[in-house]
């Protein structure tokens, strides 16, 4: 089972990202666009993991005790891609709160078996992958705030060709 971890958005922060990614669309960028339900704040990829990585990821995730915080849905930014174009995304805003809960379900993760990627962590929200470079700026990105309650556990899978989240667990914070 492939699974992550992630901080998921209200509904009314997830239909005013998919408006606002419609008028990306008008504006002529091209991509696969992540879908109104797939957006999410990933903390934590883990991968393909034996049905014992779900129990070891909630151990882990259960130890990582938080305080509810805000956070804010920023500018755009983009990762550079391969041969297929590159990766659009929004900047995630949550300051020492979300750092710090990055680092604690880390190493809580480590303590549990996991090998987690190395590189820096650069919250963000994917809205495209294949993103041909542009050479026109992007229209202006309005701020979206909310507050991050909980962090879920989420198998993704794909089906009939759509990549589809389940939640399987989810650690609400104070």
């Amino acid at each position: 089972m492939r699974l992550f971890i992630a901080v998921a958005f209200p509904p009314e922060v997830k239909t005013a990202l998919a408006a606002q990614t419609a008028a990306l669309r008008r504006a002529g960028v091209r991509g696969r666009f992540s879908r109104e339900e797939n957006l999410h704040l990933t903390l934590a990829f883990l991968g393909e993991q034996p049905p014992a990585g779900r129990d070891a990821a909630i151990r882990a995730m259960e130890r990582c005790s938080a305080a509810a915080f805000p956070v804010t849905v920023g500018g755009y930014g983009t990762f550079r891609g391969g041969r297929d174009g590159d990766v659009l995304y929004r900047r995630i805003e949550g300051g020492e709160a979300l750092a710090g809960l990055h680092r604690r379900l880390s190493q809580a993760l480590a303590a549990e078996g996991f090998a987690l990627e190395r590189r820096d962590f650069r919250p963000h929200l994917t809205l495209a992958r294949g993103v041909p470079r542009a050479k026109d700026p992007l229209p202006a990105a309005e701020p979206l705030a909310c507050t991050a309650d909980a962090m879920t556990l989420f198998l993704s899978e794909q089906i009939q060709g759509r990549r589809v989240y389940t939640p399987l667990h989810v650690t609400a914070f104070q």
